[in-house]
């Protein structure tokens, strides 16, 4: 390298002054021209140390990994976090020339070529932005810059094809994953889980609001299912109304400053049946047939290989390859309700080998800040989405647990003794409520004086994953990255048998936490070498296993008069409202006034053994009442009528038949049956042998009456009759 290409300033004034210039050698005129130039600069320092160049709105140093943009106003470097710029923008910015931009402190509206938020404009940048390093790999100073202030409670969302989480070994590795990445909402694909398989066993109740939806099919067809989990202190609430026949799961998140979200979850077989996406589109109308668009974001595995997600046709939209997989009527089918429901697609990778079938949709593009594709538990890859809104968050409060161990017990006795020295003399003189809570006042008091307390809050972590095996799988996520990056075979060998190792070390791990919690049995020898005579099942492990067949902990987050209530109090008082709500409230201030009835007293009677006027009988005849007999007889008779014209559900008996014929001379009445008797107690336990010799007896006019009512009717006539 030359002078001239390192001081091409100071070189062209030493060939005005006629100084000759050496590669190797100086004379004394240039060092002393060049000390006197440096000298006059007023910028000398012994040690300078390293450039540095700070970001205008963090004021942290923006490095040569780092992806930033130089403001044209204030020349200073901008982190593309801290200017609000999108790392797919920044992709396209990198790429071209010919634009101005300016950073957010200088507050003046782009000029020339602007940079919309719509994928369908391809943004401009200026030449002198390509010196930095566009590379999308994130490294630890990216990752870094990635994870600063502005994203701390951002909401992300999980999406990951999980290939059944029958498994122990899966449902460990789901476990760890969540525990690692730490997401607010998880979707998951292909559980193939049915009733067997409690919920609690997958994912923790206490920690998760989960909305489960399994395939139900025949034996041996099984697969399928979708899991939409949200954390618990999130106010949300599952959408059971924008189900369909289909595998979908929607929850309604209330995010802070804006309008609330719906996350739904999706997954489509891989078959040509449209139905399923018909059902789609009926779940996602219900949500968008407002004048007003809804905040949508909709994952899950789509398994629409054929759609090119990355070009574009004339009019703005989606293209289909030349190669199908599936049929055009699905291909079609899938772009006409993205575009129906104004819905965009933002994953640009390939989730399973070369194709891109794990979807992220959404109507506004805004939502989400970035997406990151890593490994997940099957061969599909796993989507981390993080969306640009805060949720609104319950802050659960510490509960106060006191240490007995460490109390002085001796203290409190003395001095709930000093309190209660008069305690039987004012019994008498306060009520059960006053006499309550004067006891428990003085009860916490000693409490809270001689025995120590702590502040607990709850913790969702998993025992068995210890910092050994978080090491390992951020050494894996790294190994992925870095195959990803090279894609070479050699390299996908490598992470592929550091998975291996992780997975193996994860089931080691989680086996020896199980086998802790059982207890050492005290009436075993030393000299035992059987493992089931050394330990026994304990209280602790028998806490572990009930904790895995719980379905739901508690109610969760209710809404009224536009008030969310997380506390009990609240939530118990709000059902109370709800169950007396059905019934009337009385005003027992304005009760009605009752009035004498204006019927006619019934006289009063005089019962004698001669029968004489004023008895029950004569009564009876006086009000025209039906005898009881006749009545109970009218009603065996009319139930058998109704029985044998199918009104009633009462099969005829099968030791009730129709009378056969006797001789050609003979022939029997068809409305008549007979009663046999096969064994004693059928005849005896049957409701009709007494009504079927009635029911004989009775005239072939009445029995060829079809309507009950008539029939009835005639019947009563007849009997009273006589």
């Amino acid at each position: 390298m030359s002078w001239k290409d390192i001081t091409p300033s100071l070189c062209l004034q030493a060939q005005r002054l006629k100084i000759p210039i050496n590669k190797n050698k100086l004379p004394r005129i240039l060092k002393t021209f060049l000390l006197l130039t440096l000298i006059l600069s007023n910028d000398i320092h012994q040690n300078p140390g390293p450039i540095k160049y700070p970001c205008a709105i963090c004021d942290k140093s923006v490095n040569s990994n780092h992806r930033a943009v130089s403001c044209d106003n204030c020349q200073l470097w901008v982190h593309i976090k801290c200017g609000n710029i999108s790392p797919e923008d920044y992709n396209k910015m990198s790429k071209c020339e010919n634009i101005t931009w300016s950073c957010p402190n200088c507050k003046i509206i782009l000029t020339g070529t602007t940079i919309e938020q719509n994928k369908h404009t391809e943004p401009i940048v200026n030449s002198k932005n390509n010196s930095l390093n566009t590379s999308s790999t994130s490294t630890g100073s990216d990752r870094s810059e990635m994870n600063n202030e502005n994203d701390k409670g951002l909401l992300t969302i999980l999406t990951m094809n999980c290939r059944s989480l029958r498994s122990e070994a899966k449902r460990n590795m789901l476990q760890t994953i969540i525990e690692t990445h730490e997401p607010h909402i998880v979707h998951l694909q292909e559980t193939h889980l049915d009733k067997t398989i409690s919920t609690a066993e997958i994912l923790d109740p206490e920690q998760y609001e989960i909305v489960r939806k399994d395939r139900i099919t025949e034996k041996g067809h099984e697969g399928g299912g979708i899991i939409n989990a949200v954390r618990k202190n999130i106010v949300c609430n599952g959408e059971d109304t924008l189900d369909t026949n289909c595998e979908i799961g929607w929850t309604k998140i209330q995010l802070k400053g804006c309008k609330a979200l719906y996350t739904g979850c999706y997954y489509r077989k891989p078959d040509n049946d449209p139905t399923p996406l018909q059902n789609l589109n009926t779940s996602i109308s219900r949500l968008t047939h407002n004048n007003t668009l809804p905040n949508i974001i909709l994952t899950g595995d789509f398994n629409l290989p054929d759609i090119d997600w990355d070009e574009e046709d004339s009019n703005g939209g989606y293209t289909i390859k030349s190669s199908h997989n599936y049929s055009n009527e699905i291909n079609k089918l899938a772009l006409d309700i993205v575009e129906e429901h104004c819905l965009q697609q933002c994953v640009t990778e390939p989730t399973r080998e070369k194709n891109i079938l794990d979807l992220v949709l959404t109507t506004n593009e805004n939502l989400v800040q970035k997406m990151s594709i890593t490994d997940g538990m099957s061969d599909h890859q796993m989507i981390i989405t993080t969306v640009n809104a805060r949720p609104k968050v319950i802050k659960n409060k510490p509960r106060k647990v006191y240490q007995y161990k460490k109390g002085n017990m001796e203290k409190v006795q003395e001095y709930l003794n000093s309190k209660y020295e008069n305690f039987k003399e004012k019994i008498t003189e306060m009520n059960i409520e006053e006499y309550w809570t004067l006891f428990k006042t003085h009860l916490f008091q000693a409490m809270d004086l001689h025995i120590p307390s702590k502040n607990l809050t709850s913790r969702f972590n998993l025992p068995w994953v210890n910092q050994h095996i978080k090491k390992m799988i951020r050494k894996k996520e790294r190994l992925y990255k870095v195959a990803k990056k090279y894609q070479t075979k050699e390299h996908w060998d490598k992470f592929k048998q550091y998975r291996k190792a992780v997975k193996t070390e994860l089931d080691i791990s989680h086996k020896k936490y199980i086998f802790d919690m059982l207890e050492v049995s005290p009436s075993t020898s030393e000299a035992s070498t059987n493992t089931q005579d050394q330990y026994r099942i304990g209280k602790k492990y028998w806490k572990y296993i009930k904790s895995k067949k719980r379905e739901t902990v508690g109610v969760s987050t209710l809404k009224v008069n536009g008030e969310i209530l997380d506390n009990s109090k609240g939530k118990a008082e709000a059902l109370n409202a709800q169950f007396q709500s059905v019934f009337t409230i009385e005003d027992f201030q304005r009760l009605p006034k009752i009035t004498e009835n204006e019927t006619s007293k019934i006289p009063s009677l005089h019962i004698s053994t001669e029968g004489e006027p004023g008895t029950v009988t004569t009564l009876l005849e006086e009000l025209n009442l039906t005898p009881l007999e006749i009545r109970r007889k009218v009603a065996r008779i009319t139930l058998f009528h109704k029985a044998i014209h199918e009104r009633v559900a009462i099969p005829i008996p099968t030791h009730i038949i129709k009378p056969r014929r006797t001789s050609r001379l003979h022939q029997p009445n068809t409305k008549r049956y007979v009663q046999i008797r096969p064994n004693k107690d059928i005849y005896k336990y049957s409701f009709f042998p007494r009504t079927i010799r009635d029911w004989n007896k009775l005239p072939d006019e009445l029995l060829e009456i079809e309507s009950s009512e008539e029939f009835k009717t005639k019947l009563t006539k007849l009997l009273c009759s006589g």
